[in-house]
């Protein structure tokens, strides 16, 4: 008799793996196509969710006053952006 509990399960981790070989594909393909190191793509994509929430490209400002110079922002966020 097949245990479908055991089907469920054991489909999480495959699902799980694929997603995992696509994302490593695609970004191979999109290192050989722009000429990026496939690690700068890795870190935009993983850093991306933060660039979307403000959490970095903001210049420091420790006393939360704002940036008066209106210098925009203090690093580069490049492809991150893209994903937001």
């Amino acid at each position: 008799m097949i245990d479908w509990w055991m089907v469920g399960t054991n489909s999480l981790w495959i699902v799980g793996l694929s997603i995992l070989f696509a994302a490593l594909s695609y970004h191979d393909w999109l290192a050989k196509e722009t000429g990026q190191r496939r690690r700068e793509l890795f870190r935009a994509t993983l850093r991306a969710p933060a660039v979307c929430r403000g959490d970095v490209g903001e210049p420091e400002d420790p006393g939360g006053r704002g940036d008066a110079s209106g210098s925009g922002p203090a690093v580069s966020l490049g492809p991150a952006m893209q994903a937001c």
